[in-house]
């Protein structure tokens, strides 16, 4: 793709300032148009060391003049012209994906009514309830791995539920009750790991220093002690589930999985991610062609898939 773009505005997911072999410095950005990542150069140095020290990520940039070019079969936005764009030159709405036939809230509410065993149902109860539900309804589930929307941390959490009870109508040797709860529970961290009133749901400090499992964690950790009968073994084995719930310590987990449950709910939380990456890289790809690469570097095959 080529052309030129005037009066454009992008949202910063990315950027660093970086050299030229020659010795040159230039800008790198990752942009985002509400659709599509976007590659970015501002090849001028005083410029692009002037934005080096100023643009962080989640600002909102006005490009008045570049150009589309192709490099290694990607395209690329070269950029002569910018600055931070001013409120009212952009609606914050249109960087934020949209995704129609998102599940409603009360979905956790009917998972928590399944659930027999009291003190689980009450653990739950107490962690949902209502501002912190309606939070959690409206929150991503990540700045852009995946369900990275409005609303994808409900969905993708309900995902990992439905995968965690076709787990267990294979295997029904496993603790149905406890990995549903688990499974609800897995990512509530994400809540104060990603700012949500973010254009580009940015990671907090908090987020950044201490990741979304060890709060999440901490914050099951400090609730269920304060559920009656509450049995200390199976709030060790929740507490467990959460830390472990990435699969490996490389993946963020500071334990591995170690009981069967742990090993499902890891399972159904890498599946819905992967599947639903794959799903999107190949929306609206024609039959037989390849995706472009995602955000992971990956190319995905659309196959013979029926539209």
């Amino acid at each position: 793709m080529e052309g030129d773009v005037r009066n454009a505005v992008y949202a910063v997911r990315e950027l660093s300032l970086a050299r030229t072999r020659s010795g040159a410095a230039y800008l790198r950005l990752v942009l985002w148009d509400g659709s599509a990542r976007v590659e970015g150069r501002v090849w001028e140095s005083a410029v692009a060391e002037q934005l080096a020290g100023k643009v962080r990520p989640g600002d909102v940039l006005l490009v008045g003049e570049a150009r589309w070019t192709e490099y290694n079969n990607e395209r690329q936005l070269n950029i002569s012209v910018l600055r931070p764009a001013k409120p009212g030159e952009y609606d914050p709405g249109q960087f934020r994906r949209q995704r129609e036939g998102l599940p409603p809230a009360e979905s956790v509410l009917s998972v928590i009514a399944g659930i027999t065993r009291p003190h689980l149902r009450e653990l739950l109860e107490r962690v949902f309830e209502p501002r912190l539900l309606e939070d959690f309804a409206a929150a991503p589930a990540a700045k852009e791995n995946h369900h990275c929307y409005q609303g994808g941390l409900l969905e993708h959490t309900l995902e990992v539920v439905r995968l965690c009870d076709a787990a267990v109508s294979v295997y029904p040797m496993l603790d149905r009750d406890l990995l549903a709860a688990a499974a609800l529970l897995h990512d509530i961290g994400k809540l104060w790991e990603y700012d949500a009133a973010s254009v580009t749901f940015e990671r907090t400090d908090a987020g950044k220093l201490l990741g979304h499992v060890v709060m999440g964690w901490e914050f099951v950790r400090r609730t269920w002690p304060g559920v009656a009968s509450f049995p200390e073994a199976e709030g060790l084995h929740v507490e467990h589930m959460l830390l472990s719930h990435h699969g490996q310590r490389e993946w963020g987990s500071p334990v591995e999985p170690r009981t069967p449950e742990a090993v499902a709910l890891h399972q159904a939380d890498l599946a819905s991610t992967r599947v639903h990456q794959a799903l999107e890289a190949v929306a609206g790809v024609a039959p037989g062609s390849w995706s472009v690469r995602d955000q992971t570097g990956r190319y995905f095959w659309a196959g013979s898939r029926v539209r």
